[in-house]
């Protein structure tokens, strides 16, 4: 948990340190669309839509594991020769 923490922390500096001195001002074009913002800005979303895109293609491999039936039954039962599977 520390380590994973602590590399959160390192590229949210590294971000950072990246986004802020660039103060210039960019025009972004997305299909009919046209804004004039910092590169500052720009980095930021596109960093936060970088993190909303891995927070949710990573949900799926986050899904509890079933935990296997418990054998209860089976160790307060007498052990029978024959598997019901046979003839």
């Amino acid at each position: 948990m520390r380590t994973r923490l602590g590399f959160i922390v390192v590229l949210l500096i590294l971000s950072v340190a990246i986004v802020a001195p660039n103060a210039d001002e960019v025009t972004i074009e997305a299909f009919f669309w046209a804004e004039t913002l910092p590169i500052s800005a720009a980095l930021g979303i596109a960093l936060l839509v970088g993190i909303v895109i891995g927070i949710l293609l990573g949900r799926p491999w986050r899904r509890p594991r079933k935990k296997p039936a418990a054998k209860a039954a089976s160790s307060t039962s007498a052990p029978s020769d024959a598997s019901p599977d046979e003839d």
